[in-house]
């Protein structure tokens, strides 16, 4: 029987595991994982049958630099021996009930835009994907950390289950590049990422001079999720 339910720091090694088959070119450690959960600071959903884990959901906070929050849908997987059960839509939505019972007004998801079945489960959460796709980038050495480097206010610092690391928001030059650099290094990271506009030319070619490489096209999928705003539909 399937159960949903709160992830703990000893389902860790389950959860690297899943990870391991779903984005098999990915590195996923059991004991980093356990850490995180074990902070207390994020949601992580799972979806068990019995002892196997058929899927899990990871979401976050994060604080942009004019002090907006927002909830983030960052990890969604589900085992291929569980597909087409519509787990996805319920990790989707139990998380985005979490996000609004903290407070928060805002949620959001990064998905590929070949990514079908993630559209579908987001979609079928009462998620919409933005109008402009985005270009996803990484910057997977960052350059030595510039002490002297100002730190501004578009520099997000993550910890997930994948990497820990910086996001860029906004201009992307040498200022923000070592802001960021510094700031992954404070976080123990060894990733930059930044999500460009992907009719934004010329912001693509500043981050490929700065050496980030582009990983794929996406679509952030959006719901307000403010208390008396209309559900996620089920």
């Amino acid at each position: 029987m399937l159960e949903l339910r709160r992830a703990t720091p000893a389902d860790a090694p389950d959860i690297a595991h899943l990870m391991q088959i779903v984005w098999p070119d990915d590195t996923a450690s059991a004991s980093a994982i356990a850490s995180l959960i074990e902070a207390g600071d994020r949601c992580t959903l799972l979806v068990v049958d019995g002892r196997r884990l058929a899927g899990f959901c990871d979401a976050f906070a994060t604080t942009a630099g004019d002090g907006a929050t927002r909830w983030e849908i960052d990890l969604l997987a589900v085992h291929p021996a569980f597909r087409g059960r519509g787990l996805a839509r319920s990790l989707i939505h139990a998380a985005t009930v979490e996000g609004r019972e903290r407070g928060l007004a805002y949620a959001r998801g990064l998905v590929r835009t070949d990514n079908q079945p993630a559209r579908r489960a987001f979609a079928a959460a009462g998620y919409a994907a933005s109008t402009q796709a985005q270009r996803l980038y990484v910057l997977t050495a960052p350059p030595t950390a510039d002490e002297t480097a100002n730190d501004t206010g578009n520099i997000i610092s993550v910890r997930t289950f994948a990497y820990y690391g910086v996001w860029i928001e906004g201009e992307i030059n040498g200022q923000t590049v070592a802001a960021a650099a510094r700031a992954c290094a404070r976080n123990g990271g060894w990733i930059i990422g930044a999500v460009i506009p992907a009719e934004a030319t010329g912001a693509m070619a500043a981050a490929e001079r700065h050496g980030f490489s582009p990983i794929g096209d996406y679509h952030w999928w959006e719901q307000s999720i403010t208390t008396g705003a209309a559900p996620a539909r089920r």
